[in-house]
């Protein structure tokens, strides 16, 4: 699955009153809309912020969304809870799976993992994704 910032037109359910919002648009493997969710922008580093905000601002030369573009409806907060925990575990356990230890210090088990494993589990913990049209 992938994902990346869009703005959606929000008319369709406020009438004349115009708003936009800024999403994260999940994409089918074959490109079409799965569905959204609401953003909030929280960070481990300044860094991974800026790159948050550059993300963004991309979202702004796409084409804005609208409601009838999706095939599903908005999952509910306890709905994208519920999705994003079951993939940072998924992603944990092969961590593990895959890790070698390379020491224990008190409390911290330091292991070693393959660049690609890191890289997605990082990017589904802080919100990074691919960027789709």
């Amino acid at each position: 699955m992938n994902w990346n910032y869009r703005l959606l037109d929000r008319n369709e359910e406020n009438g004349d009153y115009p708003l936009l919002e800024l999403v994260e648009v999940h994409y089918e493997d074959d490109g079409s809309l799965m569905g959204y969710c609401s953003v909030s922008c929280i960070s481990d580093h300044i860094e991974e912020m800026r790159q948050t905000f550059v993300w963004y601002a991309l979202a702004l030369d796409k084409p804005v969304l609208k409601l009838s573009d999706f095939k599903m409806k908005k999952p509910t907060e306890e709905e994208w809870v519920d999705f994003a925990e079951r993939k940072r575990a998924e992603l944990a356990i092969a961590m593990i799976e895959e890790g070698r230890l390379i020491d224990t210090d008190g409390s911290l088990v330091r292991i070693e993992v393959s660049r690609e494993l890191y890289e997605e589990f990082h990017n589904n913990v802080s919100g990074i994704g691919d960027d789709n049209d």
